[in-house]
């Protein structure tokens, strides 16, 4: 009977500690479902969405870390900073090397009444990004790009690294803005470096377009790689004018004007192969011959890309640059 009392006595106490400690360790250390419901707490408390002010002065309410955009030309900007975009035009993903716009689905050329709303839809964007200019972005369009998704109105060319940090502002990658524009201006004093006995100060130079048997140069802004990261100069005349005359896009060239000008440097883009003929016959032509950048060997054919106003061409454009200047 003693033995059954002693016994009885030790299992009360036992259970007792058992209890105590099972109240401490729930005390001191949390459970993961209480972690969860913590952490969830924490996360119900940011928020989904936030407004954003665009282009035009709208106010749009977007994700605050949109994932899937569609974006009519800010491609290559938002592939710099990590992001893949769902959708893009093919006036931009064209310039793009194949890894650049992996992943990336058509929505059509991009001008104005060339983008694939029943594409855009079926791509089940959280955000679209369009250029502020009304031949790609009239109020019909907009109107139709906002029934399917918040829609954000952009830039339109313009100056690629501010680009760049606008569309850094919009995604929520501020930080990756800079990054990449670190990593640029460390690369773009590189190859000035490397080019430093080659281009001199105060030397000019001229891009010209071949397209449909005509020659045409555009303003320098067309061209930063060359007017502003090379520190060239545009020729004296008309063709400055295109630096401070907003009303002048383009300026039609011919071969009798050119002595005019006579760039020490001079870089040939075309449009298709179908100019090849054009150009070989201009650069056959006697008066062509004797301009100085011809005498010096300093003429480079570039792509189209020149011209492109990204910054993933920039970089392009610098490297085949370098490449060419200093290839024996």
């Amino acid at each position: 009977m003693k033995k059954m009392i002693a016994l009885l006595l030790s299992l009360v106490i036992l259970t007792s500690i058992l209890a105590g400690c099972g109240k401490q360790a729930a005390t001191g250390t949390p459970s993961a479902s209480q972690n969860t419901s913590s952490s969830q707490v924490l996360n119900d408390e940011k928020p989904d969405t936030r407004m954003y002010t665009d282009e035009t002065g709208r106010t749009v309410e977007i994700p605050v870390y949109p994932e899937r955009i569609v974006t009519v030309n800010m491609v290559a900007e938002l592939v710099a900073l990590g992001i893949t975009p769902v959708g893009g035009a093919d006036g931009w993903l064209q310039y793009m090397d194949d890894d650049q716009k992996k992943g990336i689905e058509s929505i059509g050329a991009g001008a104005a009444g060339t983008l694939n709303l029943e594409k855009i839809a079926e791509l089940a964007p959280d955000l679209i990004i369009t250029p502020n200019i009304e031949r790609v972005t009239s109020p019909e369009v907009l109107a139709s790009l906002e029934k399917i998704a918040p829609t954000v109105v952009g830039p339109w060319y313009g100056n690629a690294l501010e680009n760049l940090q606008i569309m850094g502002e919009l995604t929520g990658r501020t930080q990756e803005a800079r990054d990449w524009q670190d990593k640029f201006k460390i690369h773009l004093d590189e190859v000035k470096e490397s080019l430093s006995g080659m281009v001199q100060a105060g030397e000019t130079a001229m891009v010209i377009q071949f397209y449909q048997k005509s020659m045409y140069t555009y303003p320098s802004s067309t061209f930063p790689v060359i007017y502003e990261y090379l520190d060239l100069d545009v020729p004296s005349g008309a063709i400055s004018n295109l630096q401070t005359d907003a009303s002048q896009q383009t300026f039609q060239l011919s071969l009798e004007i050119l002595p005019e000008y006579d760039p020490d440097y001079i870089f040939i883009t075309k449009l298709s192969d179908a100019d090849e003929a054009f150009i070989a016959e201009t650069t056959n032509n006697s008066v062509w011959k004797q301009l100085s950048a011809v005498k010096n060997g300093r003429v480079y054919e570039l792509g189209s890309r020149l011209s492109a106003g990204d910054v993933l061409s920039l970089v392009w454009s610098i490297d085949e640059i370098q490449r060419l200047m200093t290839e024996e």
